[in-house]
């Protein structure tokens, strides 16, 4: 049995709080690509949530073997990654965008057939703001850490 801490960790650093579409049509999704060396750990940490989502190959770019994709995109199994995120926060950046995605699958949630499309499109838009500041510090190359009091990411 995997640690529950140790699982956030693990998806902080290796997984997507993403989302698709627009207005209603507003898709959040929860995915982690690893290699398919790996895919041992995949399997277990898909089973350490239930068994949720969909995992299917994908072959890998130029030099790298095929990869491993878990995707989960039902409302009902997003509610589960919800559940074990608020019982074993996340503790670094990716706790901010877990804090939008939340909001989004939550409203989704709670209004399946009429979500609010332009508070959807608000966060979705907060969320891509903040997931593009993380990559581009990340590819920034400078190595050094970040003064979180002066950290230009707003805070959730």
């Amino acid at each position: 049995m995997l640690d529950p801490w140790y699982v956030s960790g693990f998806l902080e650093a290796c997984g997507s709080f993403a989302y698709s579409g627009r207005g209603r049509k507003l898709n959040a999704v929860f995915a982690l690509a690893l290699p398919a060396e790996d895919s041992a750990l995949l399997w277990r940490l898909r089973e350490f949530m239930g068994r949720i989502g969909t995992v299917y190959e994908v072959a890998g770019r130029r030099g790298q073997g095929p990869r491993l994709h878990w995707r989960v995109s039902r409302l009902p199994e997003l509610a589960r990654v919800l559940d074990h995120f608020d019982r074993w926060p996340l503790q670094g950046l990716r706790a901010r965008e877990y804090a939008l995605w939340r909001e989004i699958v939550r409203l989704k949630l709670a209004a399946y057939r009429d979500p609010p499309a332009a508070e959807l499109d608000r966060l979705a838009v907060r969320l891509s703001r903040l997931r593009g500041r993380r990559s581009r510090r990340r590819s920034s190359g400078s190595g050094a850490a970040e003064d979180p009091e002066k950290s230009s990411v707003p805070p959730a």
